[in-house]
């Protein structure tokens, strides 16, 4: 089922309806206002008319996924679609699996491919064939096609266009437009895999270390019981043989103490009577001193004397059994101490395994905590590398869609824009005027630029819907001037529906020149100037 798109359409501020025959009078028109009428300077004739004619552009409207494409049916366009070649993931999958049995193997794999995703490894293009993809066109086309009617059999009156694409060249830009989002959804698929495929890997590294590190302390545990229970042994052991050892110093030295101390107690004894008795010499030298008893005293001076100097010796010889005691018992603390300190070395000695058992454990446990952080963390950078691709993969994916309209169609069809098309002929040469589909204006237009009016009121009625499509159609003009065989059978074709070719369509145009007038935009002198223009076409 084709569709024809109307060339004309009515603008908000016109209220009367446009019909064809007054449709083809203003091209009519606006084609004779555009001929060139010649020059006395360069003596040049007049151009003619050759034909004046609508023309019907085919464009394919072609369903894929959620939009439907727009296609050149002339095939003159054709869009390239830029896309980015992903580094090779195949390699990367083998290599990955390769490595994945050791663990160090696999840390040192992903060390050394920690930027493989980092960027992409160049840039493609795909061409697509007919393909229309410039927004604004796709938009205004869009709005364009709600006032289409549905074609059920030939077009007649106008030049249809045969599409130089047909079914076949569309669906095969049509497939590869398609194998290009398959590849990139492909890409997707298999970068999501790869995603899937480290976390696991990853997870099964990071359990294995987890259950070594679990097997580690419960084998420490064992050996530190193991170890603790045969250095508890050993040191009770050796704690009797020390505190023998102290023992034997402690009782040497109460031996040697009890030795020194033996004549101290006759000697306080004996400073006890000297000292009674120093106190009887000195009370009896008084007296005689009192008494005046010269050979007494004399007597009693010696025996003062003479005691005095026994309570000192006697006071030397207990200060040195002091001093000898004291020396004993430091004696005795400095190897008891000694003794205390080499059995802590001893001991610490013996518990010197057990740090090391500890420590072997905790050097162990470290390792492999760095080898699980070392794993997190290089797998965290390559999904963070790969969910920045697959973003942009989802996002190349999105915009291939943003090609077509946001609508959905079951099967092919051919949308027909009209135009008209003026050839004109100068000393065998022909140029060309092309009237896309526009607005039809009211009269009130001509009120509201009536200040830069120019020229006749009638080269404002009509105005171009789309400047995109204006400028689409106009690449039509390049193909007829670089296709001289194209350009014949145009011709041939367009003077068959000229407007202005026979006697009944010339009535068709002048009754439209009439109600132009009737409505304003002609006056009476143009009407009659153009209704002579059409008798001498």
């Amino acid at each position: 089922m084709d569709l024809l798109l109307p060339f004309s359409v009515r603008a908000e501020d016109r209220v009367k309806r446009f019909t064809k025959d007054v449709e083809k009078a203003a091209i009519f028109c606006l084609a004779e206002l555009d001929r060139n009428k010649g020059g006395l300077i360069r003596k040049k004739p007049p151009e003619k008319i050759l034909f004046v004619a609508e023309a019907c552009y085919p464009i394919w409207l072609v369903p894929w996924g959620n939009v439907t494409l727009l296609f050149d049916g002339i095939g003159l366009r054709k869009h390239t679609v830029p896309f980015d070649i992903l580094p090779d993931m195949n390699v990367f999958l083998r290599e990955i699996k390769a490595n994945a049995k050791s663990t160090d193997a696999y840390l040192d794999f992903l060390s050394h491919n920690i930027n493989y995703f980092q960027s992409f490894a160049g840039k493609g293009k795909k061409i697509v064939r007919g393909l229309i993809a410039d927004p604004s066109f796709v938009k205004d086309f869009g709005s364009f096609l709600s006032k289409a009617k549905r074609v059920n059999g030939p077009i007649s009156g106008k030049v249809v266009l045969t599409p130089f694409m047909d079914k076949a060249a569309v669906e095969s830009s049509v497939a590869g437009l398609s194998e290009l989002r398959n590849d990139l959804e492909n890409d997707l698929r298999e970068l999501n895999y790869i995603v899937k495929v480290l976390i696991k890997m990853t997870d099964e590294h990071i359990k294995n270390l987890t259950r070594q590190n679990e097997k580690i302390r419960q084998r420490s545990e064992k050996e530190v019981s193991r170890f603790k229970s045969q250095a508890f042994r050993k040191t009770e052991r050796m704690r009797k043989r020390y505190e023998k050892k102290i023992l034997h110093v402690q009782k040497g030295a109460e031996a040697q103490i009890k030795q020194l101390q033996q004549p101290r107690e006759d000697l306080e004894k004996r400073k006890m009577q000297l000292v009674e008795y120093v106190k009887n010499c000195e009370a009896e030298l008084s007296s005689s001193e009192e008494k005046k008893d010269e050979s007494s005293l004399e007597s009693w001076k010696l025996e003062l004397k003479k005691s005095r100097g026994e309570l000192s010796e006697i006071e030397k010889n207990l200060s040195k059994i002091e001093s000898d005691v004291q020396n004993v018992k430091r004696e005795r603390d400095v190897q008891i101490s000694q003794l205390e300190a080499e059995f802590d070395a001893k001991s610490k000695a013996l518990m010197s395994g057990l740090e090391k058992i500890i420590n072997a454990r905790d050097t162990k446990i470290a390792l492999n905590e760095e080898k699980i952080k070392a794993l997190k963390d290089y797998t965290s950078a390559f999904i963070g590398s790969i969910s920045k691709i697959v973003d942009m993969r989802r996002s190349a994916i999105a915009d291939l869609e943003k090609f077509g309209l946001q609508k959905t169609r079951r099967k092919y069809a051919v949308a027909y824009v009209p135009f008209f098309l003026a050839c004109y002929e100068q000393e065998f040469k022909r140029r060309y005027s092309l009237f896309p589909p526009s607005f039809v204006h009211g009269m009130s237009r001509v009120a509201k630029i009536k200040g830069v009016l120019k020229g006749s009121k009638i080269t404002v009625i009509l105005d171009d819907r789309s400047e995109p499509i204006t400028n689409f159609l106009n690449l039509f003009l390049q193909l007829v001037k670089q296709n001289p065989i194209f350009e014949e059978k145009l011709v041939k074709a367009a003077c068959k529906v000229n407007i202005v070719g026979t006697e009944e369509s010339r009535q068709e145009v002048e009754k439209g020149l009439e109600r132009l007038m009737d409505e304003g935009w002609l006056s009476a002198g143009e009407r009659r100037f153009f209704k002579k223009q059409l008798a001498k076409t």
